[in-house]
């Protein structure tokens, strides 16, 4: 629910449909059903749950970008580190949730160590 509440409150769809291959729609479907272990270990409240989802498929996203669409574990460590999060991704629904997320969280992101 907190989910389809940030993506109306940039402009995208609250239902986006599932399948379609958007960055928000992977968010909303893929990215809760795969993150939910994770949120339900930290006991992260709604709010935090939604931005760690958005966080975590943002990671994962640039990582398939950066290794021309593999992943492996040391991509998707390097998209943790602040200046690759918070790079340009050509793509529009990423952008604004990243924006989203930068705009939350700054520098602090409270899953990050860097």
């Amino acid at each position: 629910m907190k989910i389809a509440l940030l993506l109306q409150s940039v402009g995208l769809s609250g239902t986006p449909e599932k399948g379609s291959g958007s960055f928000s729609s992977i968010v909303m479907h893929e990215g809760v059903s795969e993150n939910l272990p994770y949120i339900k270990k930290m006991k992260l409240n709604s709010e935090h749950a939604a931005y760690f989802v958005i966080y975590s498929v943002l990671c994962v996203f640039k990582a398939r970008k950066a290794g021309a669409g593999q992943t492996t574990p040391e991509l998707i460590k390097e998209q943790y580190k602040y200046e690759n999060l918070y790079a340009a991704n050509n793509d529009y629904e990423m952008d604004l949730l990243q924006d989203l997320l930068q705009s939350k969280y700054a520098n602090g992101i409270p899953w990050n160590s860097n």
